[in-house]
């Protein structure tokens, strides 16, 4: 019995083959395939936390820029605070004139440390970038509008 153990010492190459070129590059695909996936995330969420902030805060076309400018600054830290998964520290711009309210994000997305022979870290950081705009309308021309298009 203890000959049929150790007469089979040997594993075939395909193994070794296995081992050594396929399972690293399935676990390399598999870990960019899921940040590519949270790199989509983190830009859907400052696309929607920007046109919400500067839809809502548009709507009071009849306030003050500096009213209109302190409601959407203070919209989009709200809907942008928790939301960023790997986000590192954006910047956020918004401008209001007198037709629209704008706002702009920009950051950079930090990507897992990747382990390679001979360096300490190496990081790839990947930058984002995100602006919306909306116009300032009255109430009254939205009334106006709606109005029209009813026939009433």
């Amino acid at each position: 019995m203890r000959e049929e153990l150790y007469i089979n010492k040997e594993i075939p190459a395909y193994m070794t083959l296995e081992a050594v070129i396929i399972i690293p590059f399935c676990l390399i695909g598999t870990v960019l395939i899921l940040w590519t996936g949270i790199l989509l995330y983190d830009r859907m969420a400052s696309d929607y936390a920007l046109g919400v902030a500067t839809i809502q805060a548009a709507r009071n076309a009849e306030a003050d820029n500096d009213e209109i400018l302190q409601a959407a600054q203070e919209k989009a830290e709200e809907l942008l605070t928790g939301r960023l998964v790997m986000a590192g520290e954006p910047t956020l711009r918004i401008s209001v004139d007198g037709v629209s309210v704008t706002a702009e994000l920009e950051g950079y997305l930090k990507t897992p440390p990747l382990p390679i022979p001979g360096s300490a870290e190496f990081d790839l950081p990947w930058s984002f970038k995100s602006k919306k705009s909306s116009p300032r309308l009255k109430e009254s021309s939205i009334v106006r509008t709606l109005r029209r298009m009813t026939g009433g």
